[in-house]
């Protein structure tokens, strides 16, 4: 009913969408039949608030930015829960409004947060590894970052 974001795992040969409407992640395979869904609306582990950003790792895990309950869950395919952590807050190893998130080949996850106007990258067990950026208009600032990639190179 609204998705937001999309992320694709070549591998298994599946597409997530996330639906913040519902709550939920929906699986489709690459003829556009959904195949299953993960989650519905809660607090739980495997349960999401609003999840608005989504990415797949190399190896298949989810990467989710449960932005009502301001947190990372990091899921299987099937939507057993691996990793979640994340607290609400306007400092740095928190989260206010999660507009990205992305991961790289070694399993570093990006937090692009545009109320905090910041990068965060964590490990995959959701240690604060670095942050960086402020409000503004020159190099190392953003205005509302709203989105965040990492290519393989």
């Amino acid at each position: 009913r609204r998705p937001t974001a999309l992320a694709i795992d070549v591998q298994n040969e599946i597409i997530y969408v996330t639906d913040t409407w519902e709550h939920t992640i929906y699986k489709y395979d690459w003829q556009g039949n959904q195949v299953g869904s993960i989650g519905e609306y809660g607090e739980e582990p495997g349960q999401f608030s609003y999840p608005t950003h989504i990415a797949v790792d190399g190896q298949g895990l989810l990467y989710v930015a449960d932005t009502l309950n301001f947190r990372v869950q990091v899921l299987t395919p099937a939507g057993e829960p691996v990793t979640v952590f994340g607290l609400p807050g306007d400092i740095y190893g928190r989260f206010d409004k999660i507009k990205g998130i992305a991961v790289d080949t070694e399993g570093h996850i990006y937090i692009a947060d545009s109320l905090l106007d910041m990068i965060q990258i964590f490990d995959r067990e959701g240690r604060l590894l670095l942050f960086f950026g402020e409000k503004g208009n020159y190099y190392g600032q953003f205005m509302h970052p709203t989105g965040i990639f990492i290519d393989s190179s």
